[in-house]
């Protein structure tokens, strides 16, 4: 998430410039920013949805960030081709999609933060369940189970068994 942030925003700075230089020493090292960017973003998708969604989903929820990408490849350029008809040049179309690009920026930070906060909450549980979990394991190894714990009664190996599957 943190990659996949760092290049919406680069690319979000990048392409104002592109439409302002007039310089080809600077066109190259720029489109190779924004081609770099693009390449990043895309190749980042797919673990980025399985993330959020899960990998159970993956495959139906990827194929919607698929259509979503195509669909916008589709309007995009007709989109472009209208602000050069009307301003004569790329400008503006460049600030829009920057504008979009920031836009995008925001909600993948802000559900990035989400989802790390929800993971952390989901991990500390873990770890705790866990914790429990083996403190259960060693005491009825002993011979105790969670009834007779806080008594320290020993008992039998059959009424450990029976005691500790209600515990899972």
């Amino acid at each position: 998430i943190k990659t996949l942030s760092l290049m919406v925003l680069l690319s979000a700075v990048a392409l104002p410039l592109l439409g302002r230089i007039d310089s080809l020493l600077l066109l190259w090292p720029l489109l190779f920013v924004i081609y770099y960017c693009y390449g990043t973003q895309l190749s980042l998708y797919p673990s980025t949805t399985a993330d959020f969604f899960g990998v159970k989903n993956v495959g139906t929820n990827y194929g919607l960030v698929l259509l979503a990408w195509g669909a916008a490849g589709v309007l995009g350029p007709k989109l472009g081709g209208r602000l050069y008809d009307q301003f004569q040049n790329y400008t503006r179309a460049f600030d829009i999609a920057a504008i979009l690009l920031l836009f995008s920026f925001a909600v993948i930070f802000t559900l990035g933060l989400l989802w790390r906060r929800a993971n952390a909450t989901c991990a500390a549980h873990t770890y705790a369940a866990s914790r429990s979990r083996t403190a259960v394991r060693m005491a009825t190894r002993r011979g105790f189970t969670s009834t007779t714990l806080s008594s320290r009664k020993k008992v039998t190996s059959g009424s450990i068994r029976s005691a500790s599957l209600g515990l899972w």
